[in-house]
């Protein structure tokens, strides 16, 4: 994978997406995914003004938090729901 920026290595890029993809795996362990796409928009609400609100913060530790179980929910909700295309 090619970086999108200079200051980012391959190996910072590989840390980042196994953290998502860890996140993403637990969606599906403990909570067996979403169960319906209203309920994938009611959690990735929440998960988006939790987001928001870090950013207000300036509070970047949270900020980054948010932004990966956002990206995993997103992946989690394609995947389950890729059977409906």
């Amino acid at each position: 994978m090619k970086p999108f920026r200079k200051n980012c290595t391959e190996e910072q890029w590989k840390v980042i997406v196994d953290e998502i993809l860890d996140h993403a795996k637990e969606i599906c362990e403990n909570y067996n995914g979403y169960h319906s796409d209203h309920e994938a928009l009611g959690v990735m609400t929440e998960e988006w003004a939790e987001w928001i609100d870090a950013i207000h913060r300036n509070d970047v530790k949270q900020s980054v938090a948010e932004a990966k179980q956002l990206a995993a929910g997103f992946m989690v909700f394609c995947a389950l729901f890729k059977k409906k295309l």
